[in-house]
């Protein structure tokens, strides 16, 4: 009787040891464990985007195409110069990843023009205060409409008014700023950026972000010729908030100095980081000639600038069209006027900006 009962014992045990050890993580699949793993906010985020991704959906662009050919007069350690047509004039290591710097946010202000109009407001959170270096220096709390948070991150690259509108998207679509930088992703994707990754909406450094001096151009014409906010914008030499019951008062003088001294240039973005150097984006168009150049890894300002204007000159030298020459002096005389329009801004409680500290 004993040994009937001993045995009857084992078998349920066994029964009931099976059942439990069958939902244990043991016999789950790696596919299986990862899932379970997965906070309730990445749940979130992957339904929202899926959602959403439509909303940034486009034809990859056909853009940059060829070779091109050295110019010697430059000695960063890469570049590219695109004519009107798309295709490559002068390049020098136009495929090697690099860290875009605030390049970054032509492709921020994209996706946040897919999602929001600019009429709508949007409140600065927590997490959009305390950032370095350019930023507006914004209180939580401050409300502003979108188009005035896009002008100050394009035309004076703030980090503060990337973040809120990183932040007020993600909130829009009903997820967190993980479904923002997803669509950023998406977009580049869906562009043919094949070596383009982005890990945030500002242009800080990070392992996980990166970009191509030919990358790079394919992204800054297609957001100049098919976004009119954004075109409008980045020729912008400078511009202000003014200031309501819900915010102060900002100014904004845009960080490219080649705007209103090299003759014909509408854009479009500078950037600095450690990891980039200095980086610039540089369209413009003189007698019916287009071309836009792609200056990555400067040393300093200075060098960006006079750079680029040198490659504009042998683009537009190429065909016939006179050179121009953009002087130290002058860009002196362009950063003497932006420290007048922020020091004009103090009078009124203004935040002051750093112009050296460009990102």
């Amino acid at each position: 009787m004993i040994k009937v009962l001993f045995t009857s014992f084992l078998i349920v045990a066994a029964v009931f040891f099976a059942a439990n050890y069958s939902q244990s993580d043991h016999l789950l699949s790696p596919s299986a464990k990862k899932e379970k793993e997965r906070t309730a906010q990445e749940k979130i985020d992957e339904r929202v985007f899926e959602e959403s991704k439509s909303k940034v959906k486009t034809k990859p662009f056909d853009f940059a195409q060829g070779k091109g050919v050295l110019d010697k007069i430059v000695d960063s350690p890469g570049y590219i110069v695109v004519n009107k047509t798309g295709d490559v004039v002068f390049a020098k290591n136009p495929d090697k990843k690099r860290s875009p710097a605030s390049l970054v946010k032509i492709m921020t202000a994209m996706v946040i023009l897919d999602i929001m109009s600019l009429s709508e407001v949007v409140t600065v959170p927590a997490e959009a205060t305390g950032l370095e270096p350019t930023i507006l220096i914004a209180e939580e709390g401050e409300i502003f409409t979108v188009r005035e948070l896009l002008r100050a991150m394009l035309i004076t690259s703030t980090n503060d008014a990337a973040e809120t509108l990183a932040y007020s998207v993600a909130k829009k679509l009903g997820g967190s700023r993980e479904v923002f930088l997803k669509l950023m992703n998406e977009k580049a994707k869906n562009l043919g950026l094949t070596k383009t990754q982005f890990a945030n909406p500002t242009g800080y450094d990070d392992t996980k972000q990166f970009s191509t001096a030919r990358e790079l151009a394919k992204m800054a014409e297609y957001a100049r010729v098919s976004y009119p906010a954004i075109a409008e914008t980045i020729k912008t030499e400078s511009a202000s908030i003014a200031k309501t019951s819900e915010h102060k008062k900002y100014e904004l003088p845009n960080w490219n100095s080649l705007l209103g001294i090299y003759p014909g240039v509408d854009g479009v973005k500078i950037g600095f980081t450690d990891e980039a150097g200095h980086v610039t984006i540089v369209s413009a168009e003189r007698d019916k000639e287009r071309f836009i150049a792609v200056l990555l890894g400067a040393p300093d300002r200075r060098a960006k600038d006079l750079w680029a204007s040198e490659l504009l000159n042998s683009a537009f030298a190429e065909v016939g069209i006179k050179k121009y020459k953009v002087t130290q002096d002058m860009l002196l005389q362009k950063s003497n006027e932006w420290s007048k329009q922020l020091t004009a801004a103090q009078d009124e409680n203004a935040p002051t900006y750093n112009s050296e500290l460009e990102n």
